[in-house]
């Protein structure tokens, strides 16, 4: 029987990587892989009023953050956001995935409210979610536990104000 000659090196390369696999540390366990992002990024936070109403916002402020959003996040509370900051005014379009409660959307322009989409039911993991869009170009969205828009009157055309401003570091 004629052997080629590089099955002799694919020989000795599959019994390395064979012998690679089992291989342990002595001086212990071998370290484990880092977690993914998403438990161990804790997101910045911010005061942000809405009328005369504060909110503690966590600030979705990269596209990784933003593609996340609240999906696994724990219930808002009455007085607790998650903002979504754009350079430039646009119609983001905004879904449900992974999400485990209902939320109410406040769309923002500038310093204003432009609309609010209530009670924007979370979707079943075996249905793809519908997509929310605003009624006008906005570049700060915020998320609030379903509810809260209208127990505290969250109306379009009231006054915004978040300091500092986390729409001039943000990219679309």
């Amino acid at each position: 029987m004629q052997r080629h000659p590089w099955s002799a090196a694919l020989g000795v390369l599959l019994f390395g990587l064979l012998a690679c696999t089992d291989a342990t540390d002595a001086t212990g366990p071998s370290p484990q892989p880092e977690p993914p992002e998403a438990a161990v990024d804790e997101l910045p936070r911010q005061k942000m009023s809405v009328g005369m109403h504060v909110f503690d916002v966590e600030v979705a402020d990269t596209p990784a953050r933003k593609s996340r959003g609240l999906g696994g996040h724990a219930p808002l509370g009455p007085n607790e956001g998650m903002v979504f900051p754009y350079e430039r005014p646009g119609l983001y379009s905004f879904w449900m995935k992974d999400m485990l409660f209902d939320i109410d959307i406040v769309w923002i322009h500038g310093d204003r409210v432009v609309g609010i989409t209530e009670n924007v039911p979370h979707a079943p993991e075996t249905k793809r979610p519908p997509i929310y869009r605003p009624p006008e170009p906005s570049d700060l969205i915020l998320e609030l536990a379903a509810g809260t828009a209208a127990a505290k009157g969250l109306t379009p055309g009231m006054p915004v104000s978040i300091s500092p401003d986390p729409r001039g570091a943000s990219s679309p």
